[in-house]
């Protein structure tokens, strides 16, 4: 019984977490406006998987427009760059895009690259030109690199699956019911038994 239960615990849902990774979320005004070179911003993930990202978008006032925001190991412009991640949302003025994909492996420490393209591109995106984040810079219009500037961003993690309570708390009362069944087997219905059998044997052997 216990293996059984333990096997349908096993069995039930257990649900992963995004986190927030890399977080820039100072806004020093209107770092650039979209065009069809693209932008980007370089960064370091601290976890060794990213699933997703997101953008902070400004300067168009009740507009909405297709942003995306992709994954890359090196600047596009770099031969032998690959694309390993991208997906799109709409966007608002004033507000974050966050976007998310499947999570990619990552190595821990290693720069990689978001690039920020736009279908119409109507909106300006957010940022802050005193290096408030260390781990990387914008790239702008053409991806030239900005040193001292860096677009307001964020990435996020996928953290490992945890049990839910209720998988827990399910597993506790199986393993509660299994020993209440042992302490309620007694040791005189062993006996008992033991005797009845004996006389059986006695009774073969003198028939």
């Amino acid at each position: 019984f216990s293996s059984v239960l333990f096997l349908y615990c096993l069995s039930l849902p257990a649900h992963a977490s995004l986190i927030v990774d890399q977080n820039q979320d100072l806004i020093g005004g209107r770092l650039a406006t979209f065009s069809p070179a693209g932008l980007a911003q370089s960064f370091r993930q601290g976890s060794n998987n990213i699933a997703g990202a997101g953008l902070f978008l400004t300067a168009a006032p009740g507009f909405t427009d297709t942003v995306t925001l992709s994954l890359w190991d090196a600047l596009p412009t770099q031969t032998g760059a690959t694309r390993l991640a991208s997906a799109s949302g709409l966007a608002q003025h004033d507000a974050w895009l966050d976007v998310f994909w499947s999570p990619v492996n990552l190595i821990t420490g290693h720069t990689y690259f978001l690039v920020f393209t736009s279908e119409n591109n109507i909106f300006g995106l957010a940022g802050n030109r005193s290096n408030p984040y260390s781990d990387g810079e914008a790239w702008l219009t053409g991806l030239n690199q900005l040193p001292e500037g860096d677009f307001t961003f964020r990435t996020y993690t996928q953290v490992s699956p945890v049990p839910e309570p209720q998988t827990l708390a399910l597993f506790g009362a199986g393993l509660a019911a299994v020993a209440g069944l042992r302490r309620r087997k007694s040791p005189t219905d062993d006996r008992a038994a033991g005797t009845t059998s004996e006389r059986d044997s006695d009774q073969a052997v003198f028939e």
